[in-house]
């Protein structure tokens, strides 16, 4: 069933003006290895080399990266410029020997995860040897930092971690705070070394069950039962993931030491795309990393998958493979096939490494993260750019009485009083007006009208109002922005836009005025417009909330039932907004497009992955603005689309 869908999917693109992420799948490809068995390519081009069940990689701050060649008893890595690959741990020969020397000239027993601090020291999961060993990053020396040799089996905490043993260290990652965290599947336990002392500690589980295990959720990790810890990674936010392979599950200890179950329900299989991943079944997941915001990438072994589950909504996706196979190259990654993946990684790029165990490679998938979106340069102040100017106000209305607020206006260094400018109105305008904010818009107004990209235009930032008298203070932010009249507009026509008029040249004309605004602002921009299309021509509405919070619900309909009103529309939205019992914030807006689109207006949706907030519209609002102020002279027009024949 998850291919067909997947199928179904790709086949139904959306219409031009919605960007979605089902449009830009990430292509599977092969990075490291022949898919050959053997050991070979030292020296050379990654691509041909030989490889023999790679178990894990991981990527370090200088841009290489390294994979545990396990059955060759080996570390490689590969410079991502050069692309050449080379030994770094490992002769090639099973052992535990050669510690004080030269690391690749040691033996080891199956290295099964390998990762690297700030100064190029690596730490390495030696399984079969019950060990952790470092190579040191300026000398290449070898060392045992955690077990005996020879020695394997449980060991008290607090012990001088050469002096503990291990059962079966399957993988390794920092804390952030100083300590090594150890994936002990045999002992079922996360062990801690703190990297100071030398002590060895216990993170999280009591060690193997003796009857009916008590994973113990909702309470602390150490007293918690891990079912098999096969694989542990940490997300920057104080959290830690667990990986389980006899409980096919994922767990998620927090900053306080608290322990849930966020992946799995405990049975083997695969199910459970596009839910939460609580009701999402595994199959012996071998494998766990995070990415820079926090998404947490399962290496679903026995499903020759790798699994994504989204930090904001836990929804779990598969990203790539899905099916036992060598192919697929080229192709989607979720159509590709893998055989038992063990590891994988992911960089701030979206560059996905998997080691394809069984396929003896290392594959590359370029993902998206989830709501990665990043301010370009024209949201950067940029050198040779003249700054305009920024006024700041206070106001006391008369339309909502007893309420004050603060605006401002800014006015951009080519403005010229004999040459009437464009008007912008945004809502919330502290928010848009900040340098340091996702929107950035003096900013970004400054880079656009210097280079040209859209016309000269000044801006003007309203706050909402507050009725500052009453005790306690009351906000008057959704009876503006939500209410559906021309009430908003009148106030701004009767009360702000005047005081703009006295003090610069503005043009009259709707079409050189535009309104914008986000969540409950971006219905106001809309409504506002939608009321009085003679005073302005141009709506930018980000995270809009098109909800049932006072009617905003029927504009979809409403829509389509009145003449077309001479307006441009800009809107944007991710799938993860709110919902609540207002509505869903997603499907109103898609709603919105969709009845844009039958209507025939001259609009644009961009459709994104993100939650409710302005990191998505932020990120675009240099596009966003070109598009919206786009003349023949300018930027190209999108394809207005055109209303369906009945």
């Amino acid at each position: 069933m998850r291919r067909l869908s997947l199928l179904i999917a790709l086949l139904a693109i959306p219409h031009v003006h919605s960007q979605s992420p089902l449009k830009k799948q990430a292509l599977m490809s092969t990075f490291v290895g022949t898919g050959e068995l053997g050991y070979s390519g030292d020296g050379g081009p990654a691509l041909k080399a030989k490889l023999h069940d790679p178990f894990h990689c991981e990527v370090d701050h200088r841009g290489n990266l390294y994979f545990c060649d396990a059955l060759n008893h080996a570390v490689r890595k590969v410079d991502l410029t050069t692309g050449v690959v080379t030994a770094v741990a490992g002769n090639g020969k099973k052992g535990h020997t050669g510690d004080g020397g030269k690391a690749t000239d040691a033996t080891m027993n199956e290295p099964y995860a390998v990762v690297v601090d700030k100064d190029d020291h690596l730490y390495i999961a030696d399984r079969l040897n019950a060990a952790i060993r470092k190579v040191d990053g300026k000398t290449g020396v070898i060392t045992t930092i955690v077990g005996k040799v020879g020695a394997k089996g449980p060991s008290a905490d607090n012990l001088t971690a050469t002096e503990a043993t291990l059962v079966e260290p399957n993988d390794v990652c920092f804390d952030g705070k100083g300590g090594l965290l150890i994936a002990d599947v045999g002992d079922w336990k996360v062990r801690r070394l703190d990297l100071k002392t030398g002590k060895l500690g216990t993170f999280a589980g009591i060690g193997k069950a003796k009857g009916k295990a008590n994973r113990n959720d909702g309470g602390k990790a150490t007293e918690a039962v891990i079912v098999g810890a096969r694989a542990v990674c940490v997300d920057g936010l104080g959290n830690t993931y667990i990986c389980e392979r006899e409980g096919s599950s994922i767990r998620k200890v927090d900053k306080d030491g608290i322990i849930r179950t966020i992946g799995g329900t405990g049975a083997r299989g695969y199910a459970g795309d596009d839910d939460n991943a609580k009701r999402a079944v595994f199959d012996a997941p071998k494998g766990i990393r995070c990415d820079h915001l926090g998404h947490i990438y399962v290496v679903d072994c026995e499903n020759h998958a790798i699994r994504r589950i989204d930090a904001r909504s836990n929804i779990v996706r598969t990203i790539a493979g899905g099916q036992k196979g060598k192919g697929g190259d080229g192709m989607p990654a979720p159509f590709a096939g893998m055989d038992r993946p063990h590891g994988c990684c992911i960089d701030k790029e979206g560059n996905l490494y998997i080691a394809d165990t069984n396929n003896h490679r290392i594959r590359l998938a370029k993902v998206r993260i989830p709501d990665d979106y990043r301010h370009g340069p024209d949201s950067v102040k940029q050198d040779g750019v003249p700054e305009g100017k920024i006024e700041k106000f206070t106001h006391t209305s008369k339309i909502f009485d007893k309420t004050t607020r603060e605006w401002a206006i800014y006015v951009p260094a080519q403005y010229d009083p004999k040459e009437p400018a464009c008007l912008m109105v945004f809502q919330d305008g502290s928010s848009y007006m900040n340098p340091k904010g996702a929107y950035r818009v003096p900013i970004v107004f400054d880079n656009l009208i210097h280079k040209k990209l859209m016309p000269v235009t000044i801006a003007v930032f309203v706050d909402p109002g507050v009725v500052k008298e009453a005790k306690p203070e009351i906000k008057n932010r959704s009876f503006e922005y939500d209410t559906l009249s021309d009430q908003y507009v009148t106030f701004l026509e009767k009360e702000i836009l005047p005081q703009v008029t006295k003090l610069y040249a503005i043009k009259k004309d709707a079409a050189s005025r535009a309104i914008a605004g986000a969540s409950s602002g971006g219905i106001c921009a809309f409504t506002a417009a939608w009321q009085r299309p003679d005073l302005f021509g141009k709506v930018l509405s980000h995270i809009g909330s098109f909800a049932n919070i006072r009617n905003g619900d029927v504009y979809p309909g409403l829509i389509r039932k009145t003449p077309k009103k001479d307006i441009r529309v800009f809107l944007q939205d991710g799938e993860n907004d709110l919902d609540n019992d207002h509505g869903n914030w997603w499907l109103g807006n898609l709603q919105m497009d969709k009845s844009l689109a039958y209507m025939g207006y001259d609009y644009k949706f961009v459709a994104g992955d993100g939650p409710h907030s302005g990191k998505h519209g932020g990120a675009i609002l240099p596009e966003s603005l070109q598009w919206l102020w786009r003349t023949s002279d300018a930027v190209a027009p999108m394809p207005v689309p055109k209303k369906p024949k009945k």
